[in-house]
């Protein structure tokens, strides 16, 4: 049997028709079939679309592959990264003692009115009944350490006569002086020399009996 016969002994194939027809699918061009070149030129992009290439020139960017990608030099990032070092160093110890100073004048009025509290609630505990200059004194230094106050030693003098000695409606005077020196945040060596005083006169209600 020859070759020819034996083609036309074989048993014939049915093909069956495919449900699906791939050739009418999309076909998605590339980059080149849709035209993009490499690199676009000024004028090409200007040519094309004038908005896109103001863009473009105003960001120092560059077309490229139908992308926009930044075209700055590591250098001139390494030169910003160090313009910004020192900026900080220069800012931060200002902003710094800016808001230390901030807060310490906040801390300040509030030493102030401890003090003026304090003073007044020494004279009240010195003018009552039997009340002694120590009994005025012993309630100042309370107040104050309630209050975390650093007083640098007697922080209390009361002038003559006294709560010892003093008539019934007799004035005394009361005063409370304390050193801002280590009542505040900042080095205690800027505030030598400062002190925050007040001072509170009452009437002795009786006077004591001997």
């Amino acid at each position: 049997m020859g070759r020819h016969d034996a083609v036309a002994a074989h048993k014939p194939v049915t093909v069956k028709p495919c449900d699906k027809n791939f050739d009418d699918r999309p076909v998605t061009p590339g980059k080149r079939e849709l035209g993009f070149p490499k690199r676009i030129s000024p004028a090409s992009l200007w040519a094309a679309d004038p908005a896109l290439f103001l863009l473009v020139h105003l960001s120092r960017r560059t077309v490229m592959s139908g992308t926009i990608a930044r075209t700055v030099p590591r250098r001139s990032r390494q030169h910003r990264r160090g313009t910004a070092t020192v900026e900080a160093a220069i800012v931060l110890p200002v902003l710094l003692t800016l808001t230390l100073g901030t807060m310490d004048l906040c801390s300040l009025f509030f030493l102030r009115e401890t003090v003026t509290l304090a003073a007044y609630e020494g004279a009240r505990a010195g003018v009552g009944s039997e009340a002694t200059n120590g009994d005025a004194i012993a309630r100042v230094n309370e107040f104050l350490s309630q209050r975390d106050v650093e007083t640098g030693g007697n922080a209390v003098s009361i002038a003559a006569p006294g709560f010892d000695g003093a008539d019934t409606l007799e004035n005394v005077t009361l005063t409370v002086t304390v050193p801002v020196s280590g009542n505040l945040l900042l080095p205690g060596s800027i505030y030598d020399g400062w002190t925050v005083s007040s001072s509170v006169t009452m009437r002795k209600e009786y006077a004591n009996q001997d």
